[in-house]
């Protein structure tokens, strides 16, 4: 095995990687965020792993996030977390049954929630870091998302945005990469898997007459699937079109559930990746 990056190997333990979010919504809504992204709301199982999360804590102190949501909820009378395996480092602050958790910032300990409650959230992918970069950021790409304002919502609490393709160069990288790649939006049994229903959301909006990156920059690049529709209206960048045409941009309402790309620039967070379940 071969570790190509020190972004990743900085925040992983054996054989998990984490992302620690600034902030976030419910317990269920975090939870599915991680799904999202090939992981999962972080199993703490062991005295060892929940050092490497205090530690890890105690690097944002900075940070404006009191408690992040984790893995854990009161299943069949016992705390089981979502990775199957059942409670056994006491960390509680007070011990109670019901209900999910979190941990806080102040000593890194469990506090029961209820769920509702919104707050940031850690993800733990139990795979290999598969670390993707292009010039001076690094992707995610997931295989399901939320509309557009959720999913961006998502790449900004871990501190970038919806990517923008700026380049030619960009473009091709991007491309190349989603070629490789398929997606669980709108695929039913019927689509086995055709690539016209692999598509991302990508952080291109319309402000007026003009088509804008959410990094501020203009389109400056032809790569439209047909003409863009509707005033106020997003894009996702398709992976094929009906013609047969690769990684082209595809105007939409943005209240469709797609899956997405973020785009995080180095150094703002401790841990950036890409996933692919």
């Amino acid at each position: 095995m071969q570790w190509k990056g020190s972004e990743c190997q900085e925040t992983r333990f054996k054989t998990s990687w984490y992302t620690f979010s600034k902030w976030g919504r419910n317990w269920w809504r975090n939870r599915k965020a991680c799904e999202h992204q090939g992981g999962y709301l972080v199993s703490i199982e062991t005295q060892e792993e929940w050092q490497f999360i205090n530690d890890e804590i105690q690097k944002r102190s900075s940070w404006n996030t009191s408690a992040w949501h984790i893995g854990l909820r009161f299943k069949n009378n016992t705390w089981t977390w979502l990775s199957g395996k059942k409670l056994n480092i006491s960390k509680w602050r007070d011990y109670e049954t019901e209900g999910r958790a979190e941990i806080s910032k102040n000593e890194s300990l469990f506090n029961k929630i209820s769920g509702s409650e919104i707050n940031a959230f850690i993800c733990e992918m139990p795979e290999e870091c598969s670390n993707m970069s292009f010039q001076n950021s690094w992707y995610i790409f997931t295989k399901k998302g939320g509309n557009w304002t959720t999913d961006r919502g998502i790449c900004q609490s871990q501190g970038g945005d919806l990517v923008s393709i700026e380049t030619e160069e960009e473009w091709n990288f991007i491309g190349d990469e989603i070629q490789n790649r398929s997606t669980m939006s709108n695929c039913s049994r019927a689509c086995n898997h055709n690539p016209r229903y692999d598509k991302w959301y990508i952080g291109l909006e319309k402000k007026g007459e003009n088509w804008t990156w959410v990094s501020g920059k203009l389109v400056n690049m032809p790569k439209w699937a047909g003409e863009p529709n509707c005033e106020g209206s997003v894009a996702h960048i398709c992976k094929q079109t009906i013609k047969g045409n690769q990684s082209l941009f595809c105007g939409i309402h943005g209240s469709e559930k797609l899956a997405y790309i973020c785009e995080i620039p180095k150094g703002k967070t401790k841990l950036l990746f890409i996933f692919d379940i």
